[in-house]
């Protein structure tokens, strides 16, 4: 038998997001349920022995404030996170300094995002399991610990809002990443533009999905197609967030316009080179429109009994 606690954090948007959406049509027989609509109810669930429960609490707030920031934009005023829920388990309480006055409830809800201490494969790098191919939704979503107890400035929690999106779209949506991976052969971190001319170095390019040129330089001493990019913080992309999610200007998602189907990423082998925005094109969540109103901040908090 195991107690939860569940704790609706909060439902703060920015004070310039006041629109919130509503399903005008869907594609084919698929329908939008309650449960099944992570924008009025997002929840996660903390794994138990999770250290400095109270700070990650407070951070991963600011970081979906964040994400839900990024996610308005990029999806040019649809989607955002209205409600966050999160699961915690009943022996963390007093780490994380809530009631235990709260009330139960005796089904566990469908949890989209897991918090978790550092994973042994990925660190403290935020992952996504996709067990589907193109288009269909992933398993789950983590944050390890890492990524949420870091320093608190608020450039950093724009960052780390970014890395969530980011995610966000492969486990939702069913898009991947558009970069390349350092030690893949089949996904290398760098593109020859003609491949008759693989010996001169200036024939390559990082391979990252951008609507630009970007900055930056390769690091000495290396051999293609297996050499790092350093970015440099100022670029004029602002395509694709599945490829970079650190640079500010970068706020979409490639569009069919603007997309590189040649590249070798795991997005154009999945997605047949389609752009990550032809394959949103076809899931409900963007057959919404905007119904603007002015938000409320509520805070509620329940239990899971299971």
């Amino acid at each position: 038998m195991r107690w939860w606690q569940l704790y609706l954090v909060a439902t703060i948007i920015l004070a310039e997001v006041t629109c919130s959406v509503s399903i005008s049509r869907l594609l084919g027989t698929t329908t939008a349920s309650v449960n099944d609509d992570p924008y009025s109810n997002l929840v996660l669930r903390m794994r138990p022995g999770l250290e400095d429960c109270d700070i990650i609490l407070d951070n991963t707030k600011k970081i979906l404030e964040a994400a839900s920031q990024v996610l308005y934009i990029a999806t040019e005023d649809k989607l955002f996170f209205k409600d966050v829920t999160i699961l915690i388990p009943s022996a963390l309480l007093s780490l994380c300094r809530l009631d235990n006055n709260i009330p139960q409830v005796t089904k566990m809800p469908k949890v989209a995002i897991i918090l978790g201490e550092d994973d042994p494969v990925f660190g403290g790098e935020p992952w996504t399991q996709q067990t589907q191919g193109c288009g269909k939704p992933g398993d789950f979503l983590y944050l390890p610990h890492a990524f949420l107890r870091s320093d608190n400035a608020s450039s950093l929690y724009s960052k780390r809002g970014k890395r969530v999106v980011h995610e966000w779209a492969k486990v939702r949506w069913g898009v991947f990443e558009e970069y390349g991976i350092a030690e893949d052969q089949v996904f290398p971190l760098d593109s020859a533009q003609t491949a008759s001319n693989t010996d001169n170095s200036s024939n390559w390019l990082p391979n990252y999905c951008a609507n630009a040129d970007l900055h930056g330089e390769f690091r000495q001493q290396c051999e293609f197609p297996s050499c790092s990019f350093i970015l440099e913080e100022e670029q004029n992309a602002t395509s694709s967030l599945l490829a970079l999610y650190t640079p500010a200007s970068v706020t979409s998602f490639c569009d069919s316009d603007t997309h590189k189907s040649l590249l070798p990423n795991k997005h154009n082998a999945q997605c047949g080179g389609q752009s990550v925005t032809t394959v949103l094109q076809y899931h409900h969540d963007f057959q919404r429109t905007s119904v603007c109103h002015r938000l409320h901040v509520h805070v509620i908090s329940l239990v899971l009994h299971s």
